[in-house]
């Protein structure tokens, strides 16, 4: 939980250096579309932090990722190939927002309506 504060009050460091495999669109900030998306790789926080990004240009792998997974020339982000997340490479494209906590519940089936 303090890490999120922390971020919040004093901006995005830059990333460590990570293995290949845990680099998935290149060594960056990595951001999701999607709320529950960011969820399960909040690794069981009960926080997420919304934030506003300036992406710049953008570059779309298609199809599988490749071994490179480095900034594209030419271009300020990387989206994933089905959307669900983008990588930012500078701390400046991104302004922290607001912290959302949530608590989990199981979920109550509820009737349709017609």
């Amino acid at each position: 939980m303090a890490l999120i504060y922390n971020i919040a009050k004093e901006g995005f460091k830059p990333p460590e250096a990570a293995t290949p495999h845990q680099n998935v669109l290149a060594s960056g900030y990595y951001f999701s579309l999607f709320s529950d998306y960011a969820i399960i790789n909040g690794k069981g926080l009960n926080q997420v932090l919304v934030c506003s990004l300036l992406p710049g240009i953008t570059y779309q792998f298609k199809g599988k990722v490749t071994n490179d997974r480095s900034k594209q020339p030419g271009f300020d982000s990387n989206y994933s190939p089905n959307g669900t997340g983008i990588v930012v490479f500078d701390s400046y494209q991104i302004l922290p927002k607001y912290i959302v906590t949530f608590s989990v519940e199981a979920a109550k089936e509820r009737e349709q309506e017609d």
